[in-house]
Formats: structure tokens, C-alpha cells, sequence
């Protein structure tokens, strides 16, 4: 398979000649899979990766990310989820063995890609954490909720560490954990409703943490009003992770609360107070000017999956027929109809998927 490396710019100085490489060689890899050759593709790509790193083609990364992604995603449409794991981990070994290379203003982005110097050694870079994130996706997938669940919560004390605690990143992580919570109940809800109860408990308090410093973001006190301001494009992205993470933690809201009754066996257990905020929440975010062209456009799809996952769940509980209830139900179905949405309540829960 050394054909791979024919025209591999090993004697170059430029890291974007090696970009270019990378480019070409994807389809390559592709074929590589479908052929069943996938041992072969990882020892070539193993490899390329010590060069660059003993050659410090820094720049070449964002190109290996591309790399990676592909071969990957060509893994999971032939169903290889073992294979795919395993290329999980060999890219997280080879973050934790490296230097990763961040932008400290993608970082407030809540993105990946970049090309920056920032040196970090292992575990304490941002980029690892990524890998981290990806894998336990990965896990998830093959049902590995516990070790997903581990790995994410060093990705969470390593992003507080070299972050801070309210950052965004870390909002990304309490999510993905929240998520997991939901998993584990669905899990276990046959076997052992006390454990479903302390999964629920967790669930909740990841996901009103996540949902804090999503709105911190999104509200800024006087105090983070004086503080310099990014460019506009920077902080238009920041607002708008922002409540993506807002987004995904009100539908966990909804879903916790489903699994609660289902617990309690539809006992008068539902959180109607945790529901009534969650939906008025949903509501501010069109009403308020900041936000409002967000879920109208960038997240507009987003914005309606939201809404039919905290109504559709809820919609025959007795709570549901109060008055004031009823009142905050037709503000917000008048608002899916504004964006082109359904106006009614939808019967289907949509348990979510373990993506990112």
C-alpha cells in the first residue's frame, strides 16, 4: 500500500504542500475501506502522523482532521463500528503522545479547527479533548455508556482547568454528559429504579448547569458588559453556540421529565415547575432581540425540534390544562407557526442520538 506515499511531500518545508497531499490521498483512504484494507490504512496513517509531528508540519492538523473524519465516516456507513473505535483511539493516543496547536479565539468560538500556536502538551490541550469528545461518541454507539461516560468527564475537569469554569466548551461537556444520564435511565429503567432516580438526579444538575452558563453568555451582567468586546463576527458565533447548547439542554429537560413520569409510573411525579420554566425559556429566545434572528434563521430547525420535544412528551398531563399553562402552550404554537412550524402537539418523543 506504499502507493499512498508516492508524491507524500516528506522533503517539503511548507506544511501547506502537505495540506494539498492530504486532500488528494482522501479518496485514496475511502478506496482503501470499501477494500477491506483497513489495517493497512492505519499503519500508513499512523505513520504519517510521527513524520509530522518529528517534522512539526503544525499546519497540517486542520488537514489530518479532514483525514480523519472521512476515513471515519467511511468506517460507520460499512457498519465497522469496531473499526471505527479503534481509529477513535489511535487518534486520541497520538493527541495524548503530541503537541495540539489552538487559537485561543476559536476557543470562544466553540470551534476546532485552526491553525494557530498555543502548545499544549497531552491531555491538557483543548484539541485532545476533542478526540476525547469524538470517541465517547463512538462509545456510545457501541453501548460503552460507562467508559463514555469516564472519558468525558476528564475531557470536563481538563476543559475547567485550561478554560474556566463557565466557558461555553464546558457547556458542550455537562450537555454530553446530561445526555448520557438519559441513556443510562433508558437503560436501566427495567432493572433498577433507584439507579434511574440518582441518573435522574445527575441528569438534572448537569443539564441546569449547562443551561447557567449558556444564559451567562447570552445575558451578560454589567460587570462582563465592560470587559472588552470580541469583533462582531466572534461574538455572533459565541451567541450562537450559546444557545445551541441552550437548545440541546431545554430538550433534555423534556426528556428527563418523560423518563420521570415513566419512573414513577405516571404518578403525579412531573416536574411542572422544571417544564414551565424550560418552555418559557424556549419562548425569551424568540421575544428577545438578541437572540430572536438566531432561532429564526441559524438554528431555526433546531428551535422547533425543541419545541415539539418538551411539548409532545408532556401534552396529557393534567398540568398541561391550567390556564396559565394554556396561555404560555398558545404563545409558543403561535411562534412555530410564525417560523413555518407545526401548530399542534406532536405525539412522538424523539429520544435523541449520542452526536455531538
Amino acid at each position: 500500500m506504499t502507493h499512498l506515499l508516492i508524491g507524500c511531500p516528506f522533503s517539503c518545508t511548507l506544511g501547506h504542500e502537505v495540506l494539498l497531499w492530504i486532500h488528494g490521498t482522501t479518496s485514496s483512504c475511502c478506496d482503501m475501506v470499501a477494500s477491506g484494507l483497513v489495517q493497512s490504512l492505519f499503519s500508513i496513517v499512523q505513520d504519517f502522523c510521527i513524520f509530522l509531528e518529528k517534522e512539526k508540519y503544525n499546519r497540517a492538523n486542520i488537514g489530518l482532521q479532514q483525514l480523519y473524519s472521512t476515513f471515519f465516516q467511511e468506517l460507520m456507513n460499512l457498519k465497522q463500528l469496531d473499526e471505527a473505535e479503534n481509529l477513535r483511539r489511535k487518534i486520541l493516543h497520538i493527541m495524548e503522545l503530541s503537541k495540539t496547536w489552538s487559537d485561543l479565539n476559536k476557543f470562544d468560538l466553540g470551534q476546532t479547527q485552526n491553525f494557530n500556536y498555543f502548545g499544549m502538551e497531552g491531555w491538557d490541550s483543548f484539541g485532545t479533548t476533542v478526540a476525547a469528545v469524538q470517541l465517547s461518541v463512538t462509545l456510545v454507539t457501541l453501548g460503552k455508556l460507562r467508559e463514555s461516560e469516564e472519558l468525558l468527564q476528564r475531557c470536563l475537569a481538563v476543559r475547567k482547568k485550561i478554560l474556566s469554569e463557565d466557558h461555553i466548551q464546558v457547556a458542550s461537556i455537562l450537555v454530553h454528559l446530561a445526555k448520557l444520564s438519559l441513556l443510562r435511565i433508558i437503560s436501566d429503567i427495567k432493572v433498577n429504579n433507584d439507579l434511574c432516580r440518582s441518573h435522574l438526579v445527575r441528569g438534572k444538575r448537569l443539564v441546569n448547569d449547562s443551561i447557567r452558563i449558556a444564559e451567562k453568555i447570552l445575558n451578560p451582567s454589567r460587570e462582563d458588559q465592560k470587559k472588552p468586546k470580541n469583533a462582531f463576527g466572534i461574538e455572533l458565533e459565541r451567541r450562537i453556540a450559546a444557545t445551541g447548547i441552550l437548545l440541546e439542554a431545554l430538550e433534555i429537560v423534556g426528556l428527563l421529565d418523560c423518563l420521570n413520569m415513566a419512573i414513577q409510573e405516571w404518578a403525579p411525579a412531573f416536574d411542572y415547575e422544571n417544564f414551565e420554566q424550560a418552555l418559557r425559556k424556549w419562548v425569551s429566545l424568540y421575544n428577545e432581540p438578541r437572540t430572536r434572528n438566531i432561532v429564526s434563521n441559524a438554528l431555526r430547525a433546531h428551535y422547533m425540534k425543541c419545541w415539539r420535544t418538551l411539548v409532545g412528551g408532556t401534552r396529557r398531563t393534567p398540568y398541561m390544562n391550567a390556564p396559565h399553562i394554556q396561555d404560555l402552550l398558545a404563545e409558543s404554537q403561535q411562534i412555530m407557526k410564525e417560523l413555518g412550524g407545526e401548530n399542534s402537539m406532536t405525539g412522538s418523543v424523539d429520544f435523541g442520538d449520542a452526536e455531538e
